[in-house]
């Protein structure tokens, strides 16, 4: 079942509360209840991905190009469950190419290590199935240079003159902001590519970037010696649920919830990443 990150799950639950990103899945089955049967008819199950690859969830394996991931084997246990086939339709960028996919019914479920925002979980059946937490990837050095200052502690950054990376007008730059309401959100192509943030630190765009701990935590895989200039300091305050999406009322949510909730082959973080990460620095399969 979905789990909390360790020794923390209390004091998670009531601040996720509070940033008003954790919900009850819909148990109702109104609506559209006909979409298991449409599903069973057509003997496939449609599941959208966002076309950009985030390793270790979705991503195109180099030699064969087949999908594989996480996400990518919680959507063949979920066709399976169902007695269908599996048909991964890819969408975007921007990622709003794949909920339009899911408002139109193009696909049947989205399953691309969506966050679950009030908004989403207002419009959307959704069922979590992870939860991460949120970190800051720092250049300390670079930064105490360029505001001439000592930085103690994560409060530190919640200042005017700190610059911190983040892709805005998404969920991420609405909880950094509710967290840090006083420093500068400074617009990065897109999250999940953390060499791309780097980039940016580089060229001095910030010396911060503000995103999921489990991104970081592969690009230091990946990076190895090359990330030993950074700090990677983890907020294990906020908390991010993470799930599939779909149509409001759908009756397959509650089949899917009951398969998240009862399942026995979760990982946590770390071993998902053993298990999914592949790719060595120089992009091939070790």
């Amino acid at each position: 079942m979905p789990r909390l990150p360790s020794g923390k799950a209390i004091l998670a639950i009531t601040l996720v509360m509070c940033l008003g990103v954790i919900f009850l899945p819909p148990s109702g089955r109104a609506g559209e209840s006909s979409h298991l049967a449409a599903v069973k008819k057509n003997g496939v199950l449609r599941v959208g991905m966002f076309a950009a690859d985030t390793p270790p969830f979705y991503f195109a394996d180099k030699q064969s190009g087949e999908m594989v991931g996480y996400d990518v084997d919680l959507a063949k246990n979920l066709a399976k469950l169902l007695g269908v086939s599996l048909d991964i339709k890819r969408f975007g960028p921007p990622y709003a190419k794949l909920t339009d996919a899911l408002d139109e019914g193009v696909i049947d479920v989205l399953i691309s290590y969506a966050s679950i925002t009030p908004q989403r979980a207002e419009k959307y059946s959704a069922v979590i199935y992870e939860y991460t937490n949120f970190g800051f990837l720092i250049d300390l050095d670079k930064l105490e240079k360029s505001v001439g200052r000592e930085l103690i502690s994560p409060e530190d950054l919640n200042s005017p003159d700190i610059k911190i990376l983040v892709q805005k007008h998404t969920p991420f730059e609405a909880i950094l902001m509710k967290f840090f309401p006083n420093c500068t959100a400074v617009d990065c192509e897109s999250n999940n590519n953390v060499q791309l943030m780097v980039d940016a630190m580089d060229r001095g765009a910030a010396h911060v970037s503000f995103d999921r701990e489990l991104v970081f935590l592969i690009y230091k895989r990946i990076a190895s010696a090359s990330f030993n200039r950074f700090l990677m300091h983890p907020l294990p305050e906020i908390v991010n649920p993470v799930g599939m999406m779909l149509r409001k009322g759908s009756d397959v949510a509650p089949i899917l919830q009951e398969y998240v909730d009862n399942r026995d082959d979760t990982l946590e973080l770390a071993e998902i990443i053993d298990k999914y990460m592949v790719w060595n620095t120089e992009g091939g399969k070790k």
